[in-house]
This record gives C-alpha cells, sequence and structure tokens, in this order.
C-alpha cells in the first residue's frame, strides 16, 4: 500500500502491478437449486471501483435476487477504494472470499469466471490468483471471510523526488489511522491492525479466513438464531469413518441408519443457517421485497414479522 499525497489521498498497491484494470462481475450461485448470486472481482483497484460494484449488487437486485458472496481476486490497487468496497459489502452484508489453499499451501486456487458458468474445475490464472494489498482490506468487509489474504503497511510513492522524514510522517500516519480506523468499523481482530503495522512494504504477510473469522455480531445473530453445534468428539470420528466409508462402497443397513441419525442434526443446523444468513441478506438486500411477499415459508412467517414491523 503506498500513500501518494501529504493531504491523504491513499493508494494501496503491491510491489509489482499487474497493469490489468478491476473487473467487476456477477454470477448465479453455482450452488445447485441456489437462488443467490455471487460476484467475482478481478483485476487491480482503482478509484471508483466501490461504485463499480454498487452498480453490480444492484443489478442483481433488480432480477429480485441477492448477493451471498463476493470473490475476491486482485494484486490491490487503490487503498481508499478498498476500504469503500470493504464498506459497500458490509452494507450489503455480503460474505468474501480470497483464494484458497491447493495442496500446495504456497500455490493457492481460484475460481474461474468459466467455472462460475458451469465449467467444473476451471481455474484462475495461477500468476492473478491472489488477494493482497487493497483487496485485503476489500476482503475484511465480508460479514464472512475465507480464503487467504496477503497483507502489508502502506508506504509512499518511490521516486517523487526528496520529502523529509517529518512529512512521510504525516501522510503514513494519516494512512495508517485510515487503516486503523476502517478495521475497528469492520470489527477486524486487534492482531490484524499490528499484522499490518508490522510488515514493511518490501514483503506481504499471508492472513486466513479463520484467523479473522466472522463479524461477531453476524456470528452472535447467528448463534441466537440456531445455537451452537458442537458434537461429541465420539459423534464427530463416528460420522467421519462412516463418511470414508461410503467412499469405497455401500454401508450395511445398519450403517446407514446410523449414519443418518449422526447426519440428521448436522443437517438440521446447517440449514438453519443457511435460513437465517438468507434472511438477514434480504432485509439488507431486498426488504420491501421481503416484507410485501405473499409466499413466505411458515416456519419464516415470526422471523420476517420482526424485520418488517409487523
Amino acid at each position: 500500500m503506498k500513500s501518494t499525497a501529504f493531504a491523504g489521498a491513499l493508494t494501496a498497491v503491491i510491489l509489482t502491478s499487474s497493469g490489468y484494470a478491476a473487473d467487476i462481475q456477477t454470477f448465479k450461485s453455482p450452488v445447485p437449486d441456489a437462488s443467490d448470486h455471487v460476484i467475482l472481482l478481478t483485476g487491480e483497484i482503482e478509484p471508483g471501483d466501490a461504485e463499480k460494484l454498487d452498480i453490480a449488487i444492484n443489478s442483481v437486485l433488480e432480477k429480485r435476487s441477492y448477493i451471498s458472496t463476493a470473490y475476491l481476486y486482485s494484486p490491490g490497487g487503490d487503498l481508499n477504494a478498498g476500504m469503500e468496497m470493504g464498506r459497500t459489502l458490509r452494507k450489503y452484508r455480503i460474505g468474501t472470499s480470497g483464494p484458497f489453499s491447493s495442496v500446495d499451501p504456497d500455490i493457492p486456487s481460484c475460481l474461474s469466471k468459466e467455472s462460475f458458468q458451469g465449467h467444473i474445475g476451471s481455474k484462475h490464472p495461477r500468476d492473478q490468483c491472489q488477494c493482497a494489498s487493497s483487496c485485503a482490506i476489500a476482503w475484511m468487509g465480508g460479514v464472512e471471510r475465507s480464503g487467504i489474504v496477503d497483507i502489508h503497511r502502506a508506504y509512499l510513492t518511490p521516486g517523487q523526488g526528496f520529502e523529509s522524514f517529518s512529512a512521510q510522517d504525516r501522510s503514513l500516519g494519516t494512512a495508517y489511522q485510515a487503516v486503523a480506523d476502517y478495521l475497528a468499523e469492520m470489527r477486524a481482530p486487534d492482531s490484524i491492525r499490528q499484522i499490518f503495522l508490522a510488515t514493511p512494504s518490501s514483503r506481504l504477510t499471508r492472513i486466513e479466513g479463520r484467523e479473522v473469522g466472522k463479524d461477531p455480531a453476524w456470528e452472535e445473530y447467528l448463534l441466537s438464531q440456531c445455537g451452537n453445534l458442537e458434537p461429541p468428539a465420539a459423534f464427530t470420528e463416528e460420522r467421519n469413518r462412516l463418511f470414508r466409508k461410503q467412499i469405497g462402497g455401500p454401508l450395511t443397513a445398519q450403517e446407514q441408519s446410523m449414519w443418518e441419525a449422526l447426519s440428521k442434526p448436522v443437517n438440521e443446523h446447517r440449514w438453519c443457517l443457511e435460513d437465517a444468513m438468507q434472511l438477514a441478506r434480504l432485509e439488507a438486500q431486498q426488504k420491501d421485497l421481503l416484507c410485501g411477499s405473499s409466499s413466505i415459508p411458515s416456519t419464516f412467517t415470526d422471523r420476517v414479522d420482526a424485520i418488517c414491523g409487523r
């Protein structure tokens, strides 16, 4: 991330720019029978991209659908744009996903545009498979964050002539405080701010989604709706054993009955979470449609009435 102006016009880039501009596209969710859409962002983040993101989201809302996840694959770019994109994602309660670990943890994988169009197994170009710098800043805006991202602290544009340390100190101080305020707004763990400040611009520090976790308010909302499913270790071990056995061949009738019994609470918890997340996103993205619908499932009636103030 680099700071290019004393007054606080902040830019965030990695050290080697890719030279390809940001592209923001929306796709129907690749999950079978799903009604949501996803966002795919690739390329370098530039001023004005937060507005492009908002336009892309609203193009889906006009179709009476909603966005669940934004897949962010970018080398970085403008810091202010990254923060504004993160705020846009948070406003609509969208989850974020960066590249994911592959067999080799040093070589992450990214979903390609073709994979969202039904070409299963297609991968994003490896040399463009990253979410770094201001992309990681935007990623922090997700109510849920998954995948891996790379961060470093802001730095000054080289080659701009001599500037006193006092002037640089003020410029960088503005950048560091802007990022600190943003991370606090996104309720990211304090450790992320410390990593940001501790990582010089000459290298990157990798962060995994599990280190950042869900937005605390989002997590507490899900807990209030569905509780916390923590089955005993023996339960999990037996379910995993039956799952592995299914791969090699059919289960016996007794094993199949056990599998179904063990899977029922897991599935019911997952379905509850999916319903709760969908309602929260519809509240943020399609409240008029949600409150005006006459075809809400009876299991949702009380929650929809609460959302709509009825």
